[in-house]
């Protein structure tokens, strides 16, 4: 009798801890599957199917993703439930749409293995017109390195919210580099990692607001059509991290921001390649040259000194690196003296209005008026049901750029 009691004691106690282990771990931890990518797709585990060059992941859990292929959609379609895509060493191009195109589920996570270097590219004509793009919120996370190539519009962009954790992460994009298109509502969150962004748009873009904690951040946009380095709807925050954004305009940090900033505005446009620096006396702030035309660069660092007055200059001489950073500056010539601080939502001290959007007025400039932003790269009404493969195009495209590196 008492072995009989020990063991159906026994059974309680094992079957009440798998209950409290399953409800203290998320989905994710219910079962990894591992995906091949290759001339044949293996799929080893439970949770996503294979069909024409589509991958869907149809319920919660890990999915580590490896090999490559130049024709390939990976869908996360998980519901309601949360699911981890892990690119592990990952190629993957798709000619017809996204590359990765996360629709639906709860706690989504892209995450880079640690010690792998992955590559995305987008092509041909989609509703959903990102080399990643995501209909729900969801995160960048890991020590991995990610290229990513937006060849369509955008290259990493979500409908709702985006939150980059950590990451070496490299993107060009014909339009934006990140994209959060909410209007009014979207959180674009920058914690950590290193980020080099090359856009032919905004190189960080939010229809809601930006914060910013840490990381090594570069974006680089052309003046054409006013692209910005940083372009945010709402509350912009600077916290941490080191913060370096050339284009034609940027969108200034808030007064609420922990870190202070300063804003280099010059009245001519200066090309593409050459350095300019700010800096104080003979201590160097900043000597950057950024890879396309601008006329602004906005700089944020620890080693911005509030209420500190720094000098521009422009054409300086020096070497950078292939960020475009040069730890030297020398000659140059003297443009202004701007005062470091942290701006009041949009404009930063003694400087007056620009283009009708409270930013500064370089000298000599006429008003112009930059188009509303739903109007840039806003998505049509009329889409695909999400669960059906956005259709096909008559005509095939032109052959996308090879996902190998």
């Amino acid at each position: 009798m008492k072995l009989k009691i020990l063991a159906v004691i026994l059974t309680a106690v094992l079957s009440l801890s798998g209950c409290q282990d399953a409800d203290a771990n998320s989905p994710t931890d219910y079962h990894e599957t591992t995906i091949t990518l290759g001339d044949a797709v293996a799929l080893v585990g439970e949770g996503a199917v294979f069909d024409e060059n589509m991958i869907t992941i149809e319920k919660g859990g890990r999915y580590v993703v490896n090999g490559s292929h130049d024709q390939m959609m990976i869908v996360v379609d998980s519901k309601t439930e949360a699911a981890t895509l892990v690119l592990n060493g990952v190629s993957l191009s798709n000619t017809e749409g996204p590359a990765i195109l996360l629709q639906s589920g709860s706690d989504i996570v892209i995450e880079l293995a640690e010690g792998t270097e992955n590559f995305v590219a987008d092509g041909g004509n989609s509703d959903y017109d990102g080399a990643i793009y995501g209909l729900v919120s969801y995160t960048i996370d890991g020590k991995g390195a990610l290229t990513v190539q937006g060849n369509v519009n955008e290259g990493i962009a979500s409908e709702e919210n985006l939150t980059i954790n950590d990451g070496i992460i490299t993107v060009e994009a014909v339009d934006d580099g990140l994209n959060a298109s909410h209007d009014g509502a979207s959180q674009l969150t920058i914690n950590d990692g290193q980020l080099l962004i090359k856009a032919g748009g905004d190189g960080i873009d939010s229809n809601g607001s930006l914060t910013i904690n840490g990381g090594t951040i570069i974006t680089m946009s052309p003046t054409t059509d006013m692209s910005g380095g940083i372009d945010a709807d709402g509350e912009v925050l600077f916290n941490g991290g080191t913060i370096i954004a050339s284009g034609g305009h940027n969108s200034l940090p808030s007064e609420n921001s922990k870190q202070s900033s300063v804003l280099a505005v010059f009245a001519d446009e200066q090309m593409a390649q050459s350095l300019m620096a700010i800096k104080t006396g003979e201590d160097l702030l900043i000597a950057f040259a950024p890879e396309k035309n601008y006329t602004e660069v906005l700089y944020s660092a620890a080693n911005v000194t509030p209420n500190t007055t720094y000098e521009v200059y422009a054409d300086v001489t020096g070497t950078p690196n292939a960020q475009g950073i040069s730890e030297t500056s020398e000659g140059g010539e003297l443009v202004s003296e701007i005062t470091a601080g942290n701006f009041n939502q949009s404009h930063p001290p003694a400087m007056g209005p620009r283009n009708g959007r409270d930013e500064p007025m370089r000298e000599g400039e006429p008003p112009q008026d930059r188009p509303p932003k739903g109007e840039r790269g806003e998505q049509p009404q009329n889409r695909p049901p999400l669960t059906e493969r956005p259709e096909k195009p008559e005509a095939p495209h032109e052959s996308q750029p090879s996902a190998t590196r």
